[in-house]
This record gives C-alpha cells, sequence and structure tokens, in this order.
C-alpha cells in the first residue's frame, strides 16, 4: 500500500482537472461527498496572499481531526 503524499492542501476544485470528483464535497452527485483536499500543489486554494493553502502536513494530523470528528458525532465530546 502506498503511503499518502504530504503535504495535503486544501482543493480547489475548479482548477482540479485531473480528480474525477467521485468523493468531492462539492459533486451533489458523489456517494461520499467529503474530499476537500488534494496532493497537487497547483491545484491548491490560495490564500490571500496567493500562497497554496496547506490542509494537513502529516498522517497524525489527518487522524487526530478524524478521531475528533467520530467522537463528536458520537456524542463522547460536546459540540
Amino acid at each position: 500500500m502506498d503511503s499518502p503524499k504530504f503535504p495535503l492542501y486544501m482543493c480547489d476544485h475548479t482548477k482540479n482537472t485531473e480528480c474525477p470528483k467521485t468523493s468531492c464535497k462539492y459533486n451533489p452527485d458523489a456517494k461520499f461527498g467529503e474530499c476537500t483536499n488534494t496532493a497537487k500543489k497547483e491545484f491548491a486554494r490560495l490564500d490571500e496572499n496567493g500562497e497554496p493553502i496547506v490542509a494537513y502536513t502529516n498522517m497524525a494530523e489527518v487522524m487526530a481531526e478524524f478521531n475528533a470528528l467520530e467522537h463528536t458525532s458520537s456524542g463522547l465530546i460536546d459540540d
């Protein structure tokens, strides 16, 4: 299994022509429309200074957010 590429950037779905958008948050037909990230810098959303916005720098950050969301939705953490 290949390891994920980091950093992951916030995706600008209008620039990302390579993605099939099967899990894209902005695709109303996506079965699991949750994806907002890309590993490709050229498809990143830009901040006010024109720099790519980094969503995650490593897998630990991804897992921490996933765990926080899982616990919040399960009622273990107050919203």
